[in-house]
């Protein structure tokens, strides 16, 4: 009721077809949706989909094109191999060898947890698949360490396993699934130019500003210089239990070094990490390591229907030149980005932490991307910065409502009643301010490789 005179009103003011003043009233009513939360995210983005359709604003194959992208079976494929890595239990058996061969010593564990969050953050898409996995090992720790259950040497340890599977999830292309969502929408010749090394290597400098950022906090937050009782029965008793290596865990391994190689080296071969990913996905399903059930349950299907929907209302935007009408009526935004390249991504910057307040995290960085996305040809830097700086500005987040993942964790600790979480909190809200100065320490690097002009 609401959206259908809004759309009547910008018809005139910004000279829209009837095409354009559908797709607006369609658009607007979606927002509405998103802004109060009335449903999962996956469904207003359906009904714009779908609205389109019925009222034939664009072909079939522009309207439903995300499903046919790249990115919609790239990240079908890494959730698919996520679940294989899950089940499997490969990073089980990893962290308790760990566990059992590496130094008995506080500073070790806390590496640990931080080196296997940021391996699983590689290659597995899911923030709570992630959470799930880092949260039993941080309680096999404690018990086989012996730590009491509030000290600050597994608190230490404790952040490090949660920000080791969080900080980075802007810097590895897979490693968000908002990074694959964004990806997708990108211009084809961007795309090409990014795959997975690429992705990495621009988003490194950042990526060791965070990794700074947090070590200087561990140190300043938690002093504790106990060491772990280890108890190396218990640690011989689960491995026993777990028996020898099975065929399930060999094959996650080998899925995972074969995605990693792909990846990194899909510019030497000439294939698009799509379908590299697929192809070793499909391996997995022919030899029945992913079952059937697992397949249709396991799988974040919603969040692949949302991408592939996100991704269509982009090339739909574009047929009906809505692109070129947002580029007209903003034209002033990409001059003022040119005079003021570090003011205007600190103002996009906090422009979409205050959407991941009102929008939240999942819905935040797409609009605003659509929303930008036209004033990239006049501005003089690559789309992928824009979206780097719009993901890394929804992972800042003040309250548990806003991070799903973060609430995951806080419920599998407080199973145990482990820890606290205050430092966690302080760590995390100094990360508002610290992915800003990472952001900002890209720019320099940025115009050294001319993304930036």
């Amino acid at each position: 009721m609401v959206a259908f005179p809004l759309g009547s009103k910008l018809a005139p003011l910004y000279n829209l077809d009837w095409s354009q003043q559908q797709f607006a009233t369609i658009f607007v009513a979606a927002l509405m949706m998103w802004v109060f939360r009335l449903l999962p995210d996956f469904i207003p983005a359906l009904f714009v989909i779908l609205s389109t359709l019925l009222l034939s604003l664009t072909p079939q194959n522009v309207a439903l094109s995300g499903f046919t992208s790249g990115s919609f079976f790239l990240a079908l494929s890494v959730f698919g191999l996520g679940v294989l890595v899950i089940n499997s239990g490969i990073f089980y058996r990893f962290s308790l060898l760990a566990l059992k061969h590496l130094p008995k010593k506080t500073i070790v564990l806390q590496v640990i947890a931080f080196v296997i969050g940021i391996l699983l953050t590689s290659f597995m898409t899911g923030k709570n698949s992630r959470i799930t996995l880092m949260s039993y090992l941080i309680q096999e720790i404690s018990q086989a360490a012996g730590y009491k259950k509030k000290n600050s040497a597994i608190e230490s340890i404790a952040a490090c396993g949660f920000f080791g599977v969080s900080i980075l999830s802007v810097i590895f292309m897979t490693g968000k699934f908002n990074n694959l969502v964004l990806y997708g929408m990108l211009p084809t010749n961007t795309k090409l130019q990014f795959n997975w090394l690429y992705w990495l290597y621009c988003a490194s400098i950042p990526a060791l500003v965070l990794i700074l950022g947090f070590l200087i906090m561990r140190m300043l937050l938690f002093r504790s210089t106990q060491n772990p009782q280890t108890s190396t029965e218990k640690i011989a008793h689960d491995l026993a239990e777990l028996g020898k290596t099975t065929i399930s865990e060999w094959a996650a391994l080998l899925a995972i070094m074969a995605l990693m190689v792909g990846l990194m080296t899909s510019s030497i071969s000439d294939l698009a990490p799509a379908w590299i990913s697929l192809s070793i996905f499909y391996i997995v399903l022919c030899m029945g390591f992913v079952s059937r059930d697992a397949f249709k349950t396991q799988i974040n299907w919603p969040l692949l229907f949302y991408l592939g929907f996100m991704i269509s209302i982009t090339s739909i935007m574009q047929y009906l030149k809505i692109d070129v009408l947002l580029s007209t009526h903003l034209n002033w935004l990409s001059v003022f980005a040119d005079k003021n390249l570090l003011l205007f991504f600190t103002m996009v910057y906090f422009a979409g932490i205050l959407g991941n307040f009102i929008l939240g995290s999942g819905i935040t960085p797409p609009l605003l991307f659509m929303l930008l996305l036209p004033i990239i040809g006049q501005a003089n830097f690559s789309p992928w910065v824009l979206i780097f700086v719009l993901l890394m500005s929804t992972e800042s987040w003040l309250f548990p409502y806003q991070a799903s993942f973060y609430r995951n964790f806080e419920d599998e600790m407080k199973r145990t009643n482990l820890i606290r979480f205050n430092k966690i909190f302080i760590i995390n809200t100094t990360f508002i301010f610290i992915r800003l100065v990472a952001i900002l320490a890209g720019i320099l690097f940025w115009h050294k490789l001319g993304l930036l002009v």
